[in-house]
């Protein structure tokens, strides 16, 4: 089944409601209108990961584009439907005025969050260090230095970035004040 059809409804849709809401100031359109362009987005994340192939603009040229396969574009997908669910519930907390006891609560309590930001960071190094299809063409030098310079150090470096949030965030779940024991020490170390 192929979700082009309604993932371009979705956006279309969210968009007429935008412009819409802003003219008559109707906040509740505005409402719909994020929850529709995000519903787009989980659509276009579903369909990565059902199709295994994943295309976006470069980021370095606007007339080529990144083709991710495979594993990479079932990552790419899942972390298109993770921003598109905290687009959600972030609009969903701000219209019913429900966000503040959310920030509060992981204020409070913050090791779930530290979890989820470090398995996002996990997604993206993963899928990073594995590259898209057009990354891996040229001549075996260009290949080479692109696959250390510009996939594997910054995978490294996220993905240890990713480690320490997923630790801190189970240290924190596991015992508040040993995580806050923690981070303040380590804040005396660096400063």
């Amino acid at each position: 089944m192929n979700l082009s059809k309604y993932i371009l409804t979705a956006a279309i849709f969210g968009i007429v409601l935008f412009f819409i809401g802003q003219y008559f100031s109707k906040p509740i359109l505005n409402l719909f209108s994020a929850l529709s362009i995000s519903i787009a987005g989980i659509l276009i994340g579903i369909e990565a990961i059902k199709i295994k192939i994943f295309r976006e603009k470069s980021r370095y040229n606007r007339k080529e584009t990144e083709t991710y396969i495979g594993f990479a574009a079932t990552l790419k997908g899942i972390s298109i439907i993770l921003v598109g669910l905290f687009i959600s519930l972030l609009t969903l907390a701000g219209y019913f005025n429900f966000g503040k006891k959310i920030t509060q609560y992981f204020i409070k309590n913050p090791g779930v969050t530290l979890i989820a930001i470090g398995l996002f960071c996990l997604i993206i190094s993963i899928t990073t260090i594995i590259g898209y299809v057009e990354q891996k063409s040229g001549s075996q030098y260009h290949k080479i230095l692109d696959l250390i310079f510009n996939r594997f150090f910054p995978s490294l470096i996220l993905a240890l970035i990713s480690i320490v949030l997923i630790v801190f965030g189970s240290i924190g779940i596991y015992d508040q004040n040993n995580l806050e024991r923690i981070v303040r020490s380590l804040i005396e170390f660096l400063f």
